[in-house]
């Protein structure tokens, strides 16, 4: 065994979705270690220049429907295993890629990290990746909301481990100049029904105020323009590159996650890194990791309502409050960033 390399199987790794970033970071954060890493993705949206970390995309990328890239991908892993013998696998989330290495190469030591809210009736959640759980040499999760749930909604008694998310560190330069409001919020993630954007346009038709959203994302762009027919202010700019982004992200007020299911919340946590307030949904790792914190603005899932009244009330404050929320986002960023800790 070489204590030297550590596998990645992920279905994909790149900057825009949070398991896509959770799979950079984690390479990055063991190649800085000294560790040699190889990532096994299904989809490579970024080429490392790293020293430390190799990137090897599926042998097959047709066959979507019979699913031949995730199948070429863990035989091309399994054939690196027997070359290399890494002393851990890490597959990001629990997807089809998971379930085979779970099947075929637990007699390595597999790290399965959770990304999920873990609900069984989850999208994203292989149904049969869970029955094959206990054959992981570990569960790693994000957060005690998502361990809980790994033990209820899993059955899962094994070694649980935990590895909060964490992003790229962003240097402190000072507090923005800018404290007055534009009437600007962000979203910037994956653009799916799934993250609530209908409870966030039914807030928009039930204030009384100008507000502009611009949304930022892969995903279905289609379906999300039509349920915003009617609203004028809001931008749909899909894929945005950084120069683009850093700067509705420098105007925007608040970036907001209305999602109705959400693992951890890694967007929001980048954007207080930028001094920036958020506004999201009381679900999954949310209101744990941010309970407390004047920078984090937490609604009822579902409950545009209560979204509407929210906003209002946000754009009535001072900019004295409007200030503190900032101030005490990056403080909260600062102590998120301080409990990562790789497991080794």
């Amino acid at each position: 065994m070489n204590p030297q390399t550590i596998f990645i199987l992920t279905p994909a790794i790149g900057v825009m979705g949070g398991a896509d970033k959770a799979s950079k970071l984690l390479a990055e954060k063991y190649a800085d270690s000294g560790f040699i890493v190889h990532v096994f993705a299904t989809s490579c949206q970024i080429k490392s220049t790293h020293p430390n970390i190799s990137i090897h995309p599926p042998i097959l990328n047709k066959g979507h429907k019979w699913k031949l890239p995730q199948r070429s991908l863990v035989t091309k892993m399994a054939y690196y295993c027997r070359r290399y013998k890494p002393c851990y696998i890490y597959t990001v989330g629990l997807t089809f890629e998971v379930r085979l290495a779970l099947q075929y190469l637990n007699k390595y030591k597999i790290r399965v990290w959770e990304t999920t809210q873990a609900n069984e009736g989850n999208k994203f959640v292989d149904q049969q990746a869970i029955k094959l759980l206990h054959k992981a040499n570990a569960v790693i999760v994000p957060s005690a909301t998502i361990k809980a749930n790994v033990i209820n909604n899993y059955g899962y008694s094994g070694v649980i481990i935990k590895l909060p998310f964490w992003v790229e560190w962003i240097p402190d330069e000072g507090m923005p100049q800018r404290i007055s409001r534009n009437n600007k919020i962000l979203y910037i993630g994956r653009i799916d029904l799934d993250k609530g954007f209908d409870i966030l346009f039914d807030a928009l038709r039930k204030i009384d105020f100008p507000l502009s959203i611009d949304i930022c994302g892969r995903g279905d762009e289609a379906t999300i323009k039509k349920m915003a027919t009617d609203l004028h202010e809001v931008t749909i700019h899909g894929f945005t590159p950084d120069e683009k982004l850093n700067k509705l992200r420098e105007q925007a007020d608040f970036i907001i996650l209305p999602s109705k299911h959400e693992g951890y919340p890694l967007t929001l946590i980048e954007a207080m890194g930028y001094y920036k307030p958020v506004i999201a949904s009381d679900v999954g790792s949310i209101p744990e990791v941010f309970e407390g914190c004047m920078g984090a603005v937490i609604f009822p899932n579902h409950n545009a309502n209560v979204l509407a009244i929210l906003l209002k009330k946000l754009y009535q404050e001072s900019n004295e409050a409007y200030k503190q929320r900032m101030i005490e986002s990056r403080a909260k960023y600062n102590t998120l960033m301080q409990e990562i800790k790789l497991p080794l």
